[in-house]
């Protein structure tokens, strides 16, 4: 009997060595995304003004907190697997700040030889290009007035025992050398669960200032001084925000 249980042990081992990672982005239904579409005008086009493409998910947050390994599935069948390094939870649950690295896929240093770095400098930053960051902040909602509540406005514990279980706004940002293009995960402010995921479109991406303005406007190209003011345009077009401009004191 021992040697049967061994022998199946030694059997699945590899298997379970190879079960592919929990999904952290879970895919909407048509239906659900007619909803979401439906009650979030304003937001869905404002997240994904930046985008050449999108799509509406929800976030398996705890795994951020209980797996090893994560898979995320971007578009086109790309998905890439993270390893965590480390989770830091607030005490409250109110906070979880995930730090991982890149399994699937990775550079190697004769990948970064190939951009005329020397050995020694390949192997020294290698490490750091396959560090990932992913945040996630507890948050409560107002099923009347369809506003969402962060952990640090004053309502937000007036509405925490009714958003059960927990809902978390999750983020990140894949920009990395990693991966031929930038993704980025943002929250929909007017929905409980809901997030998108994007794709950065090259297009419309721009730069902003960073020292004065004077400095930037001096250096600034035609480029992406038009580019930064059909933004501007968009935003106008959108209208004012939905929610109360005394959110944060509500």
């Amino acid at each position: 009997m021992r040697f049967l249980l061994s022998l199946l042990l030694g059997c699945l081992l590899p298997l379970l060595s190879l079960a592919e990672p929990p999904e952290l982005l879970v895919p909407v239904t048509d239906s659900e995304r007619a909803i979401v579409e439906a009650n979030n005008p304003y937001f869905l086009a404002k997240e994904t003004y930046f985008a050449k493409q999108y799509r509406i998910v929800t976030v398996n947050a705890p795994l951020l907190i209980t797996a090893e390994k994560i898979k995320v599935s971007l578009f086109d069948d790309q998905a890439i697997v993270l390893e965590v390094d480390s989770v830091d939870v607030h005490p409250k649950g109110l906070t979880v700040a995930w730090n991982g690295h890149f399994v699937e896929p990775r550079l190697t240093v004769a990948d970064l030889r190939a951009t005329e770095l020397s050995p020694d400098e390949a192997k020294t930053l290698l490490p750091d290009l396959h560090k990932v960051g992913i945040f996630a902040a507890e948050v409560s909602f107002d099923e009347a007035s369809r506003i969402k509540y962060q952990y640090n406005f004053a309502r937000f514990e007036e509405f925490r025992a009714r958003s059960e279980p927990a809902l978390y706004d999750v983020v990140f940002l894949l920009q990395t050398v990693v991966l031929p293009k930038v993704y980025e995960l943002r929250p929909l402010a007017s929905d409980p669960q809901y997030h998108v995921l994007v794709e950065w479109d090259p297009e419309k991406t721009f730069s902003v200032p960073t020292e004065s303005d004077h400095a930037f406007t001096a250096s600034e190209s035609a480029e992406n001084k038009a580019k930064r003011e059909r933004y501007l345009d968009f935003l106008r077009s959108l209208g004012p925000d939905p929610r109360p401009a005394n959110i944060h004191e509500e």
